[in-house]
């Protein structure tokens, strides 16, 4: 989400050649802190030669084991077809419905990508999470309350600036989820399963970019762009506590 900002900045700066060393400086960046750090080799039990659809379903496997996370996940797979559009629909929200300009859709970008900053500076300083799958839940309703709000806004400019802060909310409501999401996957689940897990994973959250857009695209021609952020706001609400309680009710049975 920052991208597009920082690449506007860059273009009104520096010319085009400069711009594309950008890149290889990000690329020399990663390369240097990757050489800093230690990542520990897991020891592999014998030779094994890969077979994806084997690994595939030995990643299916792992969260068939864990009930709670099985339910988290597909809930989180089913919002994310509504949510994942609305990475599209945030410049056509400012230019269409809001009759913003250029500067402002980076203003709503930038404010996304600064709340979702944020978030993960106050939990990695501060937050000492003990119920992950609590707040996962609590990260998907804010995404929902945030969604739903932006599509209930007047189309008016003091609206547009309720629009950008809702926007910055939904950033840190989006690592509320992620960041406890994962951490859990990491403690719950061996080291050596975490490629298959987290395979897994991608692979769903993958395939609701597409899914989503077929379905949003053509509701959002039709209706307009802020009914989508409504009709995800809705959708969410109605998956998050579909999901919460029955990882209640699981909890429920495994104690009794």
């Amino acid at each position: 989400m920052l991208g597009p900002v920082l690449g506007a900045a860059l273009y009104a700066l520096l010319p085009l050649p400069a711009i594309l060393l950008s890149d290889l400086a990000g690329a020399l960046a990663a390369s240097v802190s990757m050489a800093i750090i230690k990542i520990p080799e897991l020891k592999r039990e014998g030779h094994r030669t890969p077979d994806f659809m084997k690994e595939m379903k030995e990643g299916f496997a792992i969260f068939l084991r864990d009930q709670k996370l099985l339910i988290v996940t597909l809930a989180a797979a089913i919002a994310m077809i509504f949510y994942m559009p609305l990475s599209s629909f945030f410049p056509l929200m400012t230019s269409s419905y809001f009759h913003g300009s250029a500067w402002q859709a980076g203003i709503v970008q930038f404010g996304y990508a600064g709340g979702m900053m944020i978030c993960s500076l106050v939990m990695g300083t501060y937050a000492t999470i003990k119920n992950k799958l609590s707040a996962v839940h609590l990260g998907l309703l804010g995404l929902g309350l945030t969604a739903f709000f932006c599509g209930i806004l007047p189309q008016n400019n003091t609206a547009f600036w309720i629009y950008a802060v809702l926007c910055m909310l939904m950033g840190a409501s989006g690592n509320l989820y992620n960041i406890p999401y994962v951490a859990y996957i990491q403690e719950t689940i061996p080291k050596e399963a975490h490629g298959r897990a987290f395979s897994v994973m991608s692979s769903l959250m993958s395939a609701t970019m597409p899914l989503g857009l077929v379905i949003a695209g053509p509701m959002a021609e039709m209706s307009g762009v802020a009914s989508w952020f409504f009709i995800t706001g809705v959708a969410f609400f109605i998956i998050t506590i579909a999901s919460f309680l029955l990882t209640k009710y699981t909890d429920n049975v495994a104690y009794k």
